[in-house]
């Protein structure tokens, strides 16, 4: 969420404009270290891939110089009601891609 924060996407109101949501179809995990109470986390997040349906978010769990955590999260878009994947509308890849995407 913070992501379409950072980029001026409200995402709630996507959702309840739209009625499309971006559920986790696939996630991938890897801990490599533990964190403690209190630690001062750097959180990275980052959109790898998209297609018409898919976007894929990698991110990164630091502490210092330490990597704590990496992940990949595919989203896929899909219509609530029908319970269908459909098409990423454009405003939402805009909030996700650079500009001139081409997708």
């Amino acid at each position: 969420m913070e992501f379409w924060r950072a980029n001026r996407f409200d995402y709630a109101a996507f959702e309840r404009r739209t009625g499309l949501g971006l559920p986790v179809v696939e996630a991938r995990l890897r801990y490599r270290v533990a964190a403690r109470f209190d630690d001062e986390l750097l959180v990275e997040t980052w959109v790898s891939r998209a297609s018409r349906a898919s976007v894929w978010f990698e991110g990164v769990i630091r502490r210092g110089s330490d990597v704590l955590n990496e992940s990949s999260i595919r989203l896929a878009c899909a219509s609530f009601s029908e319970g269908t994947i459909r098409k990423i509308p454009d405003e939402l890849l805009d909030a996700c891609l650079e500009p001139g995407h081409g997708i």
